[in-house]
């Protein structure tokens, strides 16, 4: 799919449907906070959160002193967000499709977190690019946590085919820099009461 193409579809989701009633929406945090609580981050750690959407997520982690970028594809999606959290609480608010080169200038990035983006990467251009996204900004140090359907998960998603995970794919796609902290499977229960078997996983740059 085309970043046109991309930015229309997910635009349509967002305008057509309330954020509770979207099937990967989650407003318990829990399991996300408790893997960034294990980090050795910095006081007031850059964070980039990839394909947020409508996630409240970043409320909480603003709570907790860090510095956001706040990524989406979705104008519709952001502009929403903007509203619910304000427009000057991210540090930077960047609206591009995460399959296509960032351009952060010399910005370094303490913690990347991608729930439920990366897996939505179908073409292999773009699921390198996205890889040579985090290696280009993600500091030595710095952490990147992925949390994405596992291979046991569902093939579809919003109406679009998906790319499943193993941490092996996952491993070798970050490359010898990262290393593997933490991998755990979870069950993560959709709005509509579906189960979904999720990968989650955090990784720390040599």
């Amino acid at each position: 799919m085309s970043t046109n193409k991309r930015v229309s579809y997910w635009n349509r989701i967002y305008q057509n449907t309330e954020s509770g009633s979207l099937g990967w929406y989650e407003a318990d945090f829990k399991k996300t906070l408790k893997l960034i609580h294990e980090m050795d981050l910095p006081e007031r750690p850059i964070t980039f959160i990839s394909g947020c959407g409508t996630s409240l997520l970043p409320e909480v982690l603003l709570s907790m002193n860090h510095n956001l970028i706040i990524n989406d594809v979705s104008t519709v999606a952001l502009d929403k967000l903007k509203k619910l959290i304000g427009i000057d609480s991210a540090y930077l608010w960047l609206e591009q499709d995460i399959g296509m080169p960032l351009d952060l200038k010399e910005m370094t990035i303490d913690l990347w977190i991608d729930r439920a983006v990366l897996h939505f990467l179908t073409d292999q251009n773009q699921i390198n690019q996205y890889f040579l996204n985090i290696k280009s900004y993600v500091r030595s140090g710095g952490w990147v946590h992925l949390a994405q359907f596992s291979k046991n998960g569902v093939s579809k998603c919003a109406g679009l085919d998906v790319k499943r995970y193993s941490v092996e794919e996952l491993s070798i796609c970050l490359g010898n820099d990262f290393n593997l902290m933490i991998s755990k499977n979870y069950i993560y229960t959709n709005p509509e009461g579906g189960q979904r078997p999720y990968l989650y996983t955090s990784y720390k740059r040599l």
